[in-house]
């Protein structure tokens, strides 16, 4: 089954050509895994993008260019390859999360986040945050507001909102200033989320806990 919600136009386009950042590529390529419509999309940016290329006539290098990278290359020291994580295997997750995913001997290493919400941080930047949430059956997340723009990907199960239902592989964007209480359907919902800043709760309970909010 297709995703019912997707990203941007512009920001498959940006994807495509290999001009996002690690955090939202990362994002884009999981949906990708879910969304034939999208997958098709960007391999048609990719496939005009390099036509584009094969038209530009070629630039003249500077004058010692090529004897310069050659002398760089022959200084710097060679650094031991660092191996790529292999996919966790029985998680049944998206590929382009191997690389990310923290796992312990009983599976992947979620933190507790509230009562039957968990949480695993995959990815931190200066601005941005990606992370997976498991909400149990049922559960709802704690009621919040967002300081900054939040992406969700639903990866497994689904959710719905005061906005809608929302299943697998689904791409959701909350712009500043949205408050909602996302509840998880009767199988559970995991998600990958990026975020540009703390969630704020908005219970009286929630504010007096916000600065210590980790996400």
């Amino acid at each position: 089954m297709s995703a019912a919600f997707h990203p941007d136009a512009a920001m498959l386009l940006t994807y495509a050509a290999g001009s996002l950042d690690e955090a939202t590529s990362l994002m884009m390529a999981t949906h990708a895994t879910f969304c034939p419509e999208c997958r098709a999309q960007v391999a048609a940016a990719e496939t005009v993008g390099g036509l584009v290329l094969d038209d530009l006539p070629p630039d003249r290098m500077a004058e010692g260019a090529l004897g310069a990278l050659m002398r760089q290359i022959e200084e710097e020291p060679d650094q031991p390859a660092t191996p790529r994580a292999a996919h966790p295997v029985g998680l049944g997750l998206p590929a382009p999360l191997a690389p990310y995913v923290k796992t312990r001997s009983d599976g992947i290493a979620w933190n507790w986040l509230a009562p039957g919400v968990k949480q695993t941080l995959l990815f931190e930047g200066p601005d941005v945050r990606v992370r997976m949430l498991q909400i149990a059956a049922g559960k709802p997340m704690p009621h919040h507001r967002h300081a900054a723009f939040e992406f969700t990907l639903v990866l497994k199960g689904a959710y719905h909102d005061e906005s809608g239902q929302f299943g697998v592989g689904d791409f959701i964007t909350a712009d500043v200033g949205v408050s909602h209480q996302p509840v998880a359907a009767d199988q559970g919902c995991t998600c990958l989320i990026m975020s540009g800043a703390p969630m704020q709760l908005t219970s009286r309970l929630g504010r007096l806990i916000n600065p210590f909010m980790p996400f």
